[in-house]
């Protein structure tokens, strides 16, 4: 805000009053003035970058909304929402979801563009995916590279102990130099991801198999297959 803008705005503000441009006529005024900024208002006020009086005008009732980095706990529902939101505007088949190692790593990411830049994130996977899982191997690069002691679990998952337990397996991004066997891999992990989809929605199927992308149906017999402790709706 030039020098100049930050005086009219303090008239306004003070005297409740200003001239229209190309007029000379005062005119009198009644608002309320709401304002946002991501700039340090206090630090721009020091370096004589920013008015003292007009800062105090302004600094009626501050509002500090936190920043996405500092309310990590909120990433996995804003994936899940955003992802929803996506699937029905355009509809993939099946429809995209993230693993939990996906929403792990992203839950690292500091995202200096807050909301919007996830938002943005899960619209672009959405689109260039051709549905179902999202895993760590389908984010943007810039996503995925975080210092590994910011993601111990996944680090962990990377060695070779324990490398049957599907929460390890989630993480896996090359097979181990003692091989695996893939398909108990395969199934192990869905069946992770089954309970998590339970456990999440209370035992309702017909959630659950929404957030797995499946059909009811579908789910319903991979949990008589598998002999799981049978849940009502």
């Amino acid at each position: 805000m030039t020098p100049r803008l930050q005086s009219k705005l303090l008239r306004v503000l003070q005297e409740k009053q200003y001239t229209p441009v190309g007029s000379n006529t005062v005119k009198n005024i009644d608002v309320r003035i709401i304002a946002a900024t991501n700039k340090d208002l206090e630090g721009a006020v020091k370096a004589n970058e920013f008015r003292l009086d007009l800062y105090y005008r302004l600094n009626v009732l501050p509002i500090k909304l936190p920043t996405l980095s500092e309310r990590k706990g909120d990433i996995e529902l804003l994936l899940e929402h955003f992802c929803e939101q996506m699937n029905r505007i355009h509809l993939p088949d099946p429809p995209c979801w993230f693993d939990p190692t996906a929403i792990e790593v992203l839950g690292q990411y500091q995202w200096p563009g807050n909301v919007r830049q996830l938002q943005n994130l899960v619209e672009r996977l959405v689109i260039t995916h051709t549905g179902g899982r999202i895993g760590i191997d389908d984010l943007p690069k810039e996503f995925v590279e975080v210092p590994t002691h910011q993601t111990p679990s996944l680090a962990a998952s990377q060695g070779s102990e324990d490398m049957h337990s599907p929460k390890r397996q989630g993480a896996i991004s090359k097979l181990p130099l003692e091989g695996m066997h893939l398909d108990r891999y395969i199934e192990e992990l869905e069946n992770e991801l089954i309970r998590q989809a339970l456990d999440r929605t209370h035992n309702n199927k017909s959630q659950a198999s929404k957030l797995l992308g499946m059909n009811r149906t579908t789910l319903v017999e991979k949990l008589k297959k598998r002999q799981f402790s049978p849940n009502s709706d």
